[in-house]
């Protein structure tokens, strides 16, 4: 089976932690690649959005968790 490379995202939230962590280390058990940016993510650009945005963009699957609480706001990339 090919590696599927997930994107793991949600804002930086205490009631989010452990759902991120459960979902990560399942993914990784069953031969898929989840990237968190609190452990996988070497920064490739000084702004930690556009680095988020690289490895995105490199990403097969984009996994948001959302709650009550908004994340950061990218105006210049046109999207809201």
């Amino acid at each position: 089976m090919d590696r599927t490379t997930i994107f793991i995202s949600s804002v930086a939230h205490d009631s989010l932690t452990e759902i991120r962590k459960t979902v990560f280390d399942e993914l990784k058990k069953i031969g898929h690649e989840p990237i968190r940016f609190e452990d996988t993510m070497r920064y490739i650009h000084e702004d930690a959005i556009q680095t988020c945005l690289e490895y995105v963009s490199k990403s097969d699957i984009f996994l948001l968790f959302i709650a009550d609480k908004a994340g950061s706001l990218v105006i210049n990339e046109g999207k809201i």
